[in-house]
């Protein structure tokens, strides 16, 4: 079957692969489903109340907040993605030596993402002992934990990851400052130059 309805730990879950339902679920009737209190909650730490946790106007609103980095002929410059895939190419051995592909990976989306997204890349593929990508990397692993616990959530250790969080958030920081200095004039010249 291509769509599998079930309950676990008296929850119900749908999983499905079938093509129009995730048509369904992504485009046509996206504001028919929701993704619930219980996943935002789960996920309100790490992501907060952000286009990945809410839903209805809280959704919108975190939409046309990022919409402008998404937009055509944004998207299409792949300089700064070609910049990182360089780094990261550098970086695979030569000579057939074993190498740890997913953390390269990893850290290669961050730094293109937060390049970006931000202007400025975590630099972790150069430096592997960025703190940002290992603190990212500690707050989704606990995350993963998170969402998968249930109702043994309150029994999950979460010191290490209110310490990534921290660390992500004294990274993103500065990025948050710099955009909220900047003037209405400023913003509008960026609008319209995102804009095209």
């Amino acid at each position: 079957p291509t769509t599998v309805d079930c309950r676990v730990t008296g929850e119900r879950f749908v999983f499905t692969i079938d093509p129009e339902n995730v048509k369904a679920l992504l485009a046509a009737q996206f504001s028919d489903y929701g993704k619930s209190e219980f996943f935002h909650n789960d996920w309100k730490d790490f992501l907060g109340d952000s286009i990945f946790t809410t839903d209805g106007e809280l959704w919108h609103q975190s939409r046309q907040l990022i919409r402008p980095q998404f937009i055509k002929d944004r998207v299409s410059d792949l300089a700064i993605f070609e910049k990182h895939v360089q780094v990261l190419i550098g970086l695979i051995p030569k000579d057939g030596q074993e190498v740890d592909i997913s953390d390269l990976l990893f850290r290669y989306t961050l730094d293109a993402a937060t390049d970006f997204l931000l202007g400025s890349s975590s630099g972790s593929l150069e430096n592997p002992q960025v703190q940002f990508a290992e603190a990212f990397a500690e707050a989704q692993r606990v995350q993963n934990i998170i969402a998968r616990a249930g109702p043994l959530i309150p029994f999950i250790p979460k010191s290490s990851f209110r310490r990534a969080l921290k660390q992500i958030n004294e990274f993103v920081e500065p990025f948050i400052e710099r955009a909220l200095r900047l003037t209405q004039q400023e913003l509008d010249e960026k609008t319209k130059s995102d804009e095209g």
